[in-house]
């Protein structure tokens, strides 16, 4: 490294303990933007080690080094290779660790020890950063130093100050003021100063939490206790009957300066009429708050914010003192992948997540994380200047938040392909995200959904059938198992068999282009029956995919449908009389093409051989054939759950629900090829209930149209439940 300048020897007058090869590195040039190049030389543990009692700087790495090596120790040489700290200077151009928005260029020292002292050891990675004690507030640090004590909450509070200042208009939400209005009749929440639980003044911001229930004995309001919490003081009485997250959670907002808190256990009157209203607007609730608390720590709500109670936190900064003006910090390792904590897995808090304009995490490891659309940060330093950046949460765009479009149909017809609209796109990305989560209770799967699909509903001018919009039905239909899945079975609500709600597993739906273009062609027209009242058409008219919901021009999708089953089999505008069983509600009714196809000759043995070996679990998929003798391939089905031995014995019922714009399909991947023509349909495989006179789904799937008319196919009339 380059020697240092006479100017910054004179203007150091308090130099700290340096060895002589420490004491030749310009730490000033080192970090100093405007110098460009500078050699860098490595030094060897064994060197550092002799100079560590004596030497800042080899302290720092030596310290880090261990810190981060599975056996906590470092050796001198590894198969007769002396170890050594290498250096490179990055350039990083972003935001500060104070002021959030702020834009600057700073020189990060990236270190790599090599060869790693042990084969357990992937690699020993850090970066050093400089924090400049003597140019005052104003200037941006790319770090800072941090307690190992507890979280600083002031940082946190500053975050947020920042993030509203600067942030125009990504983070502040211009239609904060629409949600508002939007909140719930009878809207609580905790007043942290007074101590109580009152009706939300007008237009008062506040912060929301977001956290795991548990099985844990806490504090919930209930009518009989609503009136006594509404007194100031009433909640201290009772703090200790809360659990420490919520205690934690009124903490963390009197500390940075705010003075309402919304939690569902205590701004929810549990046993009111008006509980399923406020649990069906969490939309509004969590997209008006100023900031979510994530409790992504722990697996109930006593495991409080780990980091707010002095000594609660696992977190030990390296950091050295080289000069009187100049710290040097290694950036601590990222806190653990939040997306693995228990928080992450859960089904109500993941529309938490996705609703909220601004995440402050608490993690396992005791670290504040932020997360807004502008920025990404920890305690220590942005995320950007980490070894291994921590991974965003998934959020929902504001624009996407925001947009309250509700367009009237638009009567101008266009032959331009259907192209899947950016909110579609949205759906698509929460459902494969959502379906991944896990529920305590079944019947929970569609009441924790709710929030999202309100701000859709909105979007969309259009409403939900069982977890899927009616003006996209036909394309919603088509979701594909991502794992073998099991039927969920709610206790209190049927969850039908063609909604992703009604099976336990993830679930996806099949990539577009780049063009976005959707190849499905309405043919069926769709009847929904939910009440004892009968069966409704879906969009008024039936059709499963109505443009002028998201206010597109009709195209030559719209323009071609007809009702082709429902006409060919005589019986348009006719539904049959059936005695269906109202506990098995909602159901889709719809006359549609049916025939029996066969299962390829062993292919269920060859499938069920190769997923014992599986560890993934992932879904059976199987090709189709005309004939039980026929070699040549007509269609493939992915199935829902596993039911390997019936599959071989007979030939099963197939229902067409929409032709498809392919030309054919590759056998050992099942990739279809696009078209301008609709050359196949896609299919799903049912299983009847003879005594409920309904079907239901057992697996999704595409077959050629040649082959379909060979295999001299029936119009029926379905119930699908």
């Amino acid at each position: 490294m380059e020697p240092l300048t006479d100017d910054f020897q004179n203007a150091t007058l308090n130099p700290i303990s340096l060895c002589g090869d420490c004491w030749q590195i310009n730490f000033s040039a080192l970090f100093d933007p405007d110098v460009e190049d500078m050699q860098l030389n490595s030094i060897s543990v064994k060197d550092a080690e002799k100079a560590e009692a004596s030497c800042q700087f080899c302290r720092l790495l030596l310290r880090e080094a261990r810190h981060l090596a599975r056996s906590g120790r470092v050796i001198h040489q590894r198969n007769g290779q002396p170890l050594v700290f290498n250096f490179e200077r990055e350039f990083q151009a972003g935001s500060s660790g104070h002021g959030i928005s702020e834009f600057t260029t700073t020189i990060l020292l990236k270190v790599n020890l090599q060869p790693v002292p042990t084969p357990e050891d992937s690699e020993i990675k850090f970066n050093i950063c400089p924090i400049f004690t003597d140019r005052g507030d104003d200037h941006l640090q790319c770090a800072q130093l941090v307690s190992r004590d507890k979280i600083d909450l002031g940082l946190c509070s500053k975050w947020l100050r920042e993030c509203e200042k600067r942030h125009l208009p990504h983070c502040q939400d211009p239609g904060r003021e629409i949600e508002k209005s939007l909140l719930p009749e009878g809207f609580r929440l905790v007043d942290t100063v007074d101590e109580c639980i009152i009706l939300a003044p007008q237009n008062c911001r506040y912060i929301a939490l977001s956290y795991v229930w548990g099985q844990v004995a806490t504090l919930r309001l209930g009518e009989d206790s609503a009136n006594e919490f509404e007194r100031p003081g009433s909640l201290a009485r009772h703090m200790a009957d809360l659990s420490k997250t919520v205690q934690d959670a009124i903490h963390v907002v009197r500390s940075m300066g705010e003075r309402y808190l919304w939690v569902d256990s205590l701004c929810i009157i549990q046993d009111s009429p008006q509980k399923a209203e406020q649990i069906g607007k969490m939309d509004s609730i969590y997209g008006a708050a100023v900031l979510t608390i994530v409790a992504a720590y722990g697996s109930d709500a006593n495991a409080g914010l780990r980091g707010v109670r002095p000594g609660s936190r696992i977190f030990d900064q390296s950091a050295a003192t080289i000069w009187h003006d100049l710290t040097l910090v290694a950036t601590a390792p990222s806190p653990g992948d939040i997306a693995e904590s228990i928080w992450a897995t859960r089904g109500w808090t993941y529309q938490e997540q996705l609703l909220s304009q601004r995440l402050l995490a608490f993690t396992t490891d005791g670290q504040a994380v932020w997360q807004c659309a502008s920025s990404h940060l920890l305690e220590d330093a942005p995320s950007i200047i980490k070894v291994y950046p921590p991974k965003r949460l998934r959020q929902l765009q504001a624009e996407f938040r925001l947009n309250e479009r509700q367009p009237e149909p638009n009567p101008t017809l266009s032959l331009l392909p259907l192209q899947q609209p950016d909110a579609i796109t949205e759906y698509i990305a929460v459902v494969e995200g959502y379906t991944k989560r896990q529920f305590t209770f079944d019947d929970d799967i569609l009441i924790a959904f709710e929030g999202f699909g309100s701000l859709l509903q909105r979007h969309l001018n259009t409403r939900f059938l069982a977890g899927l919009p009616e003006a996209y039905l036909d394309q919603a239909l088509l979701w594909i198992p991502s794992t073998k899945q099991k039927r969920r079975e709610g206790s209190k609500n049927h969850l039908p068999s063609w909604s992703w709600a009604g099976w336990i597993g993830h679930a996806h739906y099949e990539k577009l282009d780049s063009s976005k273009t959707e190849r499905v062609l309405p043919t069926v027209k769709w009847y929904y029956n939910e009440s004892k009242k009968g069966a409704k058409l879906i969009n008024q008219i039936g059709i499963g995919i109505d443009e002028s919901r998201f206010g597109e021009e009709r195209s030559s999708n719209t323009f071609c449908w007809v009702p082709i089953f429902e006409l060919l089999g005589n019986s348009l505008n006719s539904l049959p009389t059936s005695n269906l069983d109202s506990q098995q509600r909602p159901f889709l009714q719809f006359w549609t093409s049916c025939s029996l196809l066969h299962i390829a000759p062993g292919e269920t043995a060859r499938l069920a051989a190769s997923q014992r070996e599986s560890s993934m679990n992932p879904p059976v998929k199987l090709h189709l054939v005309l004939g039980q003798l026929a070699r040549q391939l007509s269609g493939y089905l992915v199935l829902n759950g596993e039911r390997l031995p019936e599959l071989d014995q007979a030939r099963h019922e197939f229902i067409v629900l929409s032709e498809a714009q392919f030309a054919g399909f590759n056998p050992i991947t099942s990739a279809c090829t696009p078209s301008n023509k609709s050359m196949m349909y896609n299919v799903m495989l049912i299983e009847w209930d003879d005594r409920r006179e309904t079907a239901c789904r057992l697996g999704i799937g595409r077959v050629l149209k040649q082959a379909w008319h060979a295999s001299k196919p029936v119009i029926k009339f379905i119930t699908l439940g």
